[in-house]
């Protein structure tokens, strides 16, 4: 059940900080995060990842929704293995509904940070919680239980 609270915090923590872009970055307007690093922007995304799939809004949404259900009933039913393989499942989950919620609500995703050194897509809490807790749910799958478990026991 925690990391369901976890997913709702990453929830809560993408949508707080896209409510605060909205008031207060004009709409494709950028402030400075860290000069020459990072700025912060008001984008409006219609599509999924790296602005693919812009006109499959609703495909979108029905497999973001059977994916919700899915990972629910795994964590809730102990389906997945593994303290951090639930704690990345939960970070997932909680990035999908975070972008779900934008794309349900507004049509689109709130996206506001973009790397000012090199040329990278611009992403929000939740694409940073999806990507770091999908690459780690991979690795505990490539390295099986010993890595998973035994890193967290130390």
């Amino acid at each position: 059940m925690i990391y369901v609270v976890v997913a709702a915090l990453i929830v809560a923590a993408d949508g707080l900080l896209k409510g605060w872009i909205v008031s207060n970055v004009p709409e494709y307007g950028e402030r400075a995060l860290l000069p020459g690093i990072m700025s912060l922007t008001n984008h409006h995304n219609y599509a999924a990842a790296f602005s693919l799939f812009a006109s499959l809004r609703v495909p979108i949404l029905i497999l973001t929704g059977v994916f919700v259900l899915v990972v629910i009933w795994a964590l809730l039913t102990d389906r997945i293995p593994g303290v951090l393989p639930r704690l990345c499942a939960g970070m997932v989950l909680g990035g999908a509904v975070g972008n779900a919620v934008d794309r349900l609500t507004l049509g689109y995703v709130v996206d506001m940070f973009r790397t000012d050194f090199i040329n990278f897509a611009i992403f929000n809490i939740a694409d940073i919680f999806i990507t770091v807790g999908g690459i780690l749910f991979c690795v505990c799958l490539i390295f099986g239980k010993s890595f998973s478990d035994a890193r967290l026991k130390r």
